[in-house]
């Protein structure tokens, strides 16, 4: 039988790695599941869908229910859930990103503790430390992962390298500047950042950061 709440929580370390976990809030209906996201793109949409049936198909008459909303790269759904957990009307999952961003809901009881259930089902033996160790609050677990991407690929294109003459993509940093000397002298743009919000805002969420690890004063010695 299906009981309690569960929550999606998408996850990120410092590998560039991202998570989306479940997380349990207690008081569900018995007969339906919301899960609230921002999963509305293209993969993301059908890996949603992938999910609503397979829960569907392992909890027989429990309706699996797609609250995701659009826009912002999740900016919009934040904004709504947040509204939502003041008025205490959570749903019965919503994605958050792990770490300190999940650290209120965890004190503010809006989330269950799985340690237990991480210890049942043995999952400290197939999931990674360093990923444990970001779903973990205060010593215990809270959220389960089904996701992970990464953040920081380039994707190149087979055919334009061969009909540029290049063998085959570059293999160190060396390599990649040559070779963006080699495209760009041929009349091809040897770099481009895709026009959509995810990708352009992970390139400038990472730039900021790497420029903020530059600008970090650097404690004074004592003469």
């Amino acid at each position: 039988m299906w009981k309690g709440r569960l929550a999606i929580v998408a996850l990120l370390f410092v590998s560039l790695l991202a998570g989306l976990s479940m997380l349990t809030v207690g008081g569900a209906s018995d007969d339906q599941l919301e899960v609230y996201s921002w999963w509305t793109g293209p993969g993301e949409e059908e890996g949603l869908a992938a999910m609503a049936e397979a829960f569907e198909a392992a909890n027989p008459g429990i309706r699996f229910v797609n609250a995701a909303v659009s826009g912002g790269a999740g900016s919009n759904a934040k904004a709504i859930l947040a509204s939502r957990l003041l008025a205490n009307d959570p749903p019965d999952s919503y994605q958050r990103h792990a770490g300190l961003e999940l650290l209120d809901d965890v004190r503010s009881g809006k989330v269950q503790d799985l340690t237990d259930l991480y210890e049942q089902q043995g999952w400290r033996k197939v999931f990674p430390k360093g990923l444990l160790d970001n779903l973990t609050i205060d010593g215990k677990i809270y959220a389960v992962p089904v996701n992970i991407h990464r953040a920081n690929l380039i994707w190149y294109n087979p055919r334009t390298l061969r009909e540029l003459g290049l063998s085959g993509p570059p293999k160190t940093w060396s390599d990649f500047l040559a070779q963006a000397d080699t495209i760009r002298g041929k009349g091809k743009v040897p770099l481009a950042v895709g026009p959509e919000w995810t990708p352009s805002t992970s390139w400038r969420h990472q730039r900021t950061l790497r420029r903020a690890r530059r600008q970090r004063p650097r404690p004074r010695r004592r003469p």
